[in-house]
């Protein structure tokens, strides 16, 4: 974590379709200064999200 943290980005994404969110739970210990956008959908998914009311 702490290498992660010295790239002084200052959003990452990560991808947690798979693993219920639990790096997340890593993240939250290490108390990361920045911000995270967790990924929803694994790009490598052959299942496509329904669209969105308009």
């Amino acid at each position: 974590m702490d290498s992660i943290a010295a790239l002084d980005a200052d959003v990452i994404t990560i991808e947690t379709s798979r693993s219920d969110m639990e790096l997340l739970e890593s993240f939250e210990a290490f108390d990361y200064p920045n911000e995270i956008g967790p990924g929803v959908y694994d790009i490598h998914s052959p299942n496509v999200p329904e669209r969105g009311v308009d």
